[in-house]
């Protein structure tokens, strides 16, 4: 054991106790068969689970053999929220404003990361590349006062590297978790 009171892995084991990690996807988040399609050609495993918060986190399942006497959840340290693109995230910051805002005072001090599916990234907001009649200013500064009250982290991607990125940020919170 480690100074934490954990295991020490070795980097196989580690890598191994991670392969069995399983994306929990929020039973409310829809069109995403693109994600779960991604997912699947990866080679990690996923289920529907009702979350509490944002639409994606993970779980190691029970390893006796590595010291994981039980299932480990990770949905109270990180989430993974996602958005289509630029309209349904203006949304979030005009009629949806309030229910976005709880989200993310519920998750806490979990780690919350922001993907949006649409290129362009800040440019775009300012530039006015979506349909709401937000302002690009309000829309720019509600999105970075949200990273800074929220501690939010944004990431724009194209929804064909949308299950690589989740996978990334998941495995290597699980990694971190594991090394101590």
């Amino acid at each position: 054991m480690n100074s934490r009171g954990r295991y020490r892995y070795s980097d196989a084991e580690i890598k191994a106790i991670i392969m069995g990690a399983v994306v929990l996807t929020d039973t409310r988040e829809q069109k995403n068969r693109h994600i779960l399609t991604a997912l699947d050609q990866l080679n990690v495993a996923h289920k529907p689970m009702a979350l509490s918060f944002g639409d994606y986190s993970v779980m190691l399942p029970v390893r006796p053999d590595a010291g994981i006497s039980r299932d480990t959840y990770f949905d109270g340290e990180i989430i993974i929220e996602r958005k289509a693109n630029l309209d349904e995230l203006a949304g979030n910051f005009t009629t949806g404003r309030e229910r976005f805002k709880d989200e993310m005072i519920r998750a806490g001090t979990a780690r919350k990361y922001l993907i949006v599916e649409q290129g362009g990234g800040y440019a775009a907001i300012l530039n006015g590349q979506y349909q709401s009649r937000l302002s690009s200013k309000s829309f720019f500064a509600s999105l970075l006062s949200f990273q800074a009250r929220y501690d939010l982290n944004v990431i724009f991607c194209g929804p064909d590297r949308t299950a690589e990125i989740i996978w990334g940020l998941l495995y290597y919170h699980v990694r971190t978790w594991l090394t101590g």
